[in-house]
């Protein structure tokens, strides 16, 4: 008899999709190519390079627009990315805004007391000077 947990392994698993990761079968000129969209445009940039050194001009533009086009599915991917974090800080409230500092509320607020207590301080010497 199965187990609870054989039932349950699925459930935690992220769906592919389209992330930037993702491995892509390319059907090209010479046959299939393997690889994410960065891995992609580097080979086909490559064998345009090839191709034009070998003077067939044709089959370097060929693979350039190629190479064009995981360019373009690259930025599409990245600005879903961004997208994406965005609608998760907004669903968390902003909590995540990133503003350079990982500190928390209380500690920000201890920061900012010192920092108008040392100012404040250093106002009073300079008076007295």
């Amino acid at each position: 008899m199965k187990t609870g947990r054989a039932r349950m392994r699925h459930k935690n698993r992220r769906h592919p999709g389209y992330g930037t990761n993702r491995v892509y079968e390319s059907s090209g000129p010479d046959g299939k190519i393997r690889g994410n969209t960065h891995q992609l445009v580097e080979k086909y940039r490559a064998m345009a390079r090839d191709a034009r050194l070998s003077g067939d001009q044709i089959v370097a533009e060929n693979y350039a627009q190629h190479a064009e086009h995981y360019v373009r599915l690259a930025g599409y991917l990245r600005e879903q990315e961004a997208q994406r974090a965005a609608q998760a800080n907004a669903r968390h409230g902003g909590a995540n805004k990133s503003n350079g500092s990982n500190q928390s509320g209380h500690a920000k607020k201890r920061h900012a007391r010192a920092a108008s207590e040392n100012s404040s301080k250093d106002a009073g010497e300079a008076a007295t000077l």
